[in-house]
């Protein structure tokens, strides 16, 4: 039997204690103080393959609620101008989703919403290089959807994980009264969710310190939608029942995008057209009441320039601008873009090998909203560091896409195990 000598390889875990000193209280009942977390990274190069893995999950003992996420994890072969990776992988084809969390082409780990991190999207990954030019392929046959932040139904009561959860509403208006809503989920096949269909490319055109691209996209969307139908009743108790569905809808993603560096100084500049699919779910049954997805084309425009002194040191400036798109939509069922008009700041600093600092600034020029997070991380040994940090979220207008999570000032902190 034959094994391929390991070339490079490095494994990484972190098990740490999360403290939340809330500086509000959350909208979202529940929301517990403390986390137990699990972090994993894996990176193995062979002669004949490598493999690369990176999760976490994170549990709540006081609400006994849980998250988990697989950003990565996926096998790849490299052999002169010619790669190719099967497993979840995060795409590079758009610079700037990641920065202002866009998460349609990539999903978002969505343990925090002002987080950055993002998951990668199953399939076959393969790429070609020819002198300039790079052409990238996705296809694929399974989904894995966005799970973070997500809520779950049982027994008609709504509950999440973190504050970051946003459930329909627990009243309803009725001749002047707030009634109560009772919620049931009909549970979709796993295989309805799971079993979609991608298929994507990007062409890259590459010159001294720059490059020019083009992408187009295919595939399911990241989050499900929801199909809603209820009534009201006064039989035993005065309440309105709906019954709720989820299902996996497909959108069209496509874009340009360019990039040049001036020494240590990168200008980007991107345009990106997210068009989804007017998808039915036919195998749920509508009542009197009817409550269905509502669809809208977003198109936006972002550019970035960024300072980056050999990855120790780094500044940005970065613009969104919403080109297309309905950011007043109220419907709880609607998917609301996240910026409409909106610059953003970014800057990080390795101090030394022990000790780094990073702080993000974000403000919506229309809505006035403003997200703001502070993080410094100490390394006392190889084995125990600290890390404490700060998020702020202001969110004046009801019709942002951040105004139910705006009390959600949290001044956080932990304690890691690193082995």
């Amino acid at each position: 039997m034959f094994f391929a000598p390991v070339m490079e390889a490095w494994s990484k875990g972190i098990l740490s204690y999360e403290h939340f000193g809330r500086l509000n209280t959350p909208a979202f009942e529940g929301a517990s103080d403390n986390a137990l977390s699990f972090e994993y990274k894996h990176d193995k190069k062979r002669s004949s393959f490598d493999s690369f893995a990176n999760m976490h999950a994170r549990y709540f003992p006081q609400n006994e609620g849980s998250q988990i996420s697989l950003q990565e994890a996926y096998i790849s072969r490299v052999r002169g101008n010619t790669s190719w990776a099967v497993g979840r992988k995060i795409l590079d084809w758009t610079p700037h989703e990641k920065f202002w969390g866009i998460g349609e082409l990539n999903a978002l780990k969505g343990f925090n919403l002002m987080d950055d991190d993002q998951e990668g999207l199953m399939g076959v990954h393969f790429n070609k290089k020819w002198n300039r030019v790079d052409f990238a392929v996705l296809a694929s046959g399974m989904h894995i959807p966005q799970i973070n932040p997500t809520f779950t139904i049982e027994d008609g009561k709504i509950s999440g994980a973190n504050e970051w959860t946003n459930p329909p509403a627990k009243f309803v208006r009725f001749s002047g009264q707030n009634i109560p809503v009772y919620y049931n989920l009909d549970r979709p096949p796993i295989s309805s969710l799971i079993f979609k269909q991608s298929l994507g490319s990007r062409l890259r055109y590459r010159w001294n310190k720059g490059f020019i691209s083009a992408y187009g996209i295919y595939k399911p969307e990241n989050l499900p939608r929801i199909n809603a139908t209820g009534f009201y009743e006064q039989s035993e108790v005065e309440q309105a029942s709906v019954r709720a569905k989820p299902f996996i809808n497909h959108h069209t993603m496509y874009g340009l995008n360019i990039s040049q560096g001036f020494g240590d100084f990168t200008v980007k500049a991107s345009w990106d057209t997210i068009d989804p699919v007017h998808g039915e779910d036919s195998s749920f049954e509508f009542e009197a009441f009817k409550i269905k997805p509502v669809y809208t084309t977003d198109s936006f425009f972002t550019t970035s320039a960024t300072w980056d002194k050999n990855r120790y040191m780094g500044l940005s400036a970065n613009f969104i601008e919403l080109l297309r798109g309905d950011a007043n939509n109220t419907n709880v069922f609607a998917k609301k873009p996240k910026w409409v008009r909106a610059v953003g700041f970014s800057t990080w600093w390795k101090a030394t090998g022990k000790l780094s600092f990073s702080a993000n600034y974000r403000q919506d020029l229309v809505l006035s909203d403003i997200l703001t997070r502070f993080e410094s991380r100490y390394k006392f040994t190889k084995h125990v560091a600290v890390g404490v940090g700060a998020d702020f979220l202001r969110a004046p207008k009801e019709r942002s896409y951040w105004s139910p999570y705006r009390a959600n000032d949290t001044v956080f902190s932990s304690l890691e195990y690193i082995f």
